[in-house]
C-alpha cells in the first residue's frame, strides 16, 4: 500500500514588502514540498501581508525539518507564523447562548466525522443546549453572565481554554461581548459563526437593531 505523503499548513503574518512569497516557496522547495494550495492577501490599511499555504511532504522529512527551513526566512520577514500537521485535529471549544441550532449543526458534523477537528467542551450563559451535549457526550460548562461576574467568568473562561489546550474558540450564536484582554490573548484562535450584524449590531436582538438601522 502506498503511504500517503504527509500534508502540512503554514500560516504567516508580517510587514508587506516584495520577496515574501519568494522566500517561503523556496524554503518549502528546498525541503522537498510541494505546495496544493495557496493564498495570500495585502492589507493595504494595516500595511500587513497574511498567508497560508497547504503543502505535501516527503515521508522522510518531518514537520520539524520544514520549521528549521521556514525560521531564517520569518525572521528575515519578522512574521508571525505556524505549522501544523494537517492530520493533527485542532481541539475545539464551541460557546453558545440560548438556541442551539449551530451547536446542533458543529456536534453532528463532528459526531460523523466530516468536521476537521475534535470538539472538547462547551459552554453557555443558558442551561438549554445541556441535552445536546449530554447526547453526544461532550462536557458542559454552565456558566451564567452579568455585569458583576464577567471577570470571574473570563477568569474561569481562560482557565479552561489553557488547561485543556484549546486550539479554537468558536462562539456559535454567543450572546456575550468578549473582553479585549480575552480577544488579545488568544490572537487568532476565536472566531464568530454567527450570521448577524454583529460587532455593529452586538447584544440580545442584534436582528431588531439592524432592520431598525435600515428602516
Amino acid at each position: 500500500m502506498t503511504e500517503t505523503a504527509p500534508r502540512y499548513v503554514l500560516k504567516l503574518q508580517c510587514p508587506d514588502r516584495p520577496g515574501i512569497v519568494v522566500g517561503v516557496a523556496s524554503a518549502l522547495t528546498r525541503g522537498g514540498g510541494n505546495i496544493l494550495e495557496s493564498a495570500q492577501f495585502g492589507d493595504l490599511q494595516t500595511g500587513l501581508f497574511f498567508m497560508r499555504v497547504c503543502f505535501t511532504a516527503p515521508q522522510s522529512k518531518p514537520l520539524s525539518s520544514f520549521e528549521y527551513l521556514m525560521t531564517p526566512v520569518a525572521n528575515a520577514f519578522g512574521m508571525d507564523w505556524s505549522l501544523n500537521d494537517e492530520a493533527v485535529k485542532p481541539r475545539i471549544l464551541v460557546m453558545i447562548s440560548k438556541f442551539d441550532h449551530c451547536l446542533q449543526d458543529l456536534a453532528y458534523r463532528w459526531h460523523i466525522g466530516s468536521l476537521p477537528g475534535d470538539i472538547v467542551a462547551i459552554v453557555s450563559n443558558h442551561e438549554q443546549a445541556r441535552s445536546c451535549a449530554n447526547h453526544y457526550h461532550l462536557p458542559y460548562h454552565y456558566w451564567p453572565a452579568t455585569k458583576d461576574n464577567k471577570a470571574e467568568r473570563e477568569a474561569q473562561l481562560i482557565d479552561l481554554i489553557e488547561s485543556e489546550k484549546i486550539d479554537l474558540v468558536v462562539l456559535a450564536r454567543y450572546m456575550q461581548v468578549l473582553s479585549d484582554d480575552v480577544c488579545s490573548r488568544f490572537p487568532g484562535k476565536i472566531i464568530n459563526i454567527h450570521h448577524s450584524f454583529l460587532p455593529a449590531f452586538k447584544g440580545a436582538a442584534p436582528y431588531i437593531a439592524g432592520r431598525m438601522s435600515a428602516a
